[in-house]
């Protein structure tokens, strides 16, 4: 990991940590209709989601519109031979805690092989890179989906703020097709 990327990892956990509770609650509830709708959009895909940790925002409320809305979810985990799968959810499956405490399934039910991916972002640019909190857990996740689904699309989950102008795409934290903030959904250039 480069130097600058880890000075840059430090300045974005501290400006997620600062967004006020009242901003943080406005924007997750404003991901929730665009998200849905723009998951929904193209029919039955399967959706792989995350469970927050620390000051990320979360995507619960999302996918639990999408679950209402009847399209299949999956969250990741890695198992003992350091890949990480995707495994049938349900909001209210019992979970326990993974490695870098990310929650994931106690029990691990069907395989999926997702069509989007939800991750979370401390920082992001306009041409897809991503900056991830540096565990490598979703770069895995992303190499994982798109060596067993290329046509699978990846989409950032995070605040508004989060975007920079040009991160360096030296640590390839996984690529980004989507966006989705409080101001919307976006396309990212690739």
């Amino acid at each position: 990991m480069t130097r600058i990327n880890e000075q840059l990892r430090e300045q974005m956990k501290k400006r997620e940590r600062a967004i006020p509770p009242g901003d943080r609650r406005a924007a997750t509830n404003a991901i929730v209709d665009t998200g849905a709708d723009f998951l929904a959009s193209t029919g039955p895909k399967t959706v792989a989601g995350f469970f927050p940790t620390g000051t990320q925002i979360t995507p619960l409320l999302l996918l639990n519109a999408l679950s209402l809305r009847q399209l299949p979810l999956a969250l990741p985990k890695r198992h003992e031979d350091s890949t990480i799968r995707f495994h049938k959810w349900t909001p209210g499956d019992k979970m326990t805690v993974g490695e870098h405490d990310i929650p994931c399934l106690a029990d691990c039910h069907t395989e999926l092989h997702p069509d989007y991916l939800l991750v979370p972002v401390l920082a992001y640019d306009g041409m897809g890179n991503r900056l991830g909190y540096g565990h490598g857990f979703y770069r895995d996740a992303i190499d994982n989906l798109r060596a067993r689904n290329p046509q699978a699309k990846v989409v950032g989950v995070g605040f508004d703020d989060q975007q920079l102008v040009y991160l360096i795409d030296e640590e390839n934290d996984g690529r980004l097709d989507w966006m989705i903030t409080e101001a919307g959904v976006r396309g990212l250039t690739q």
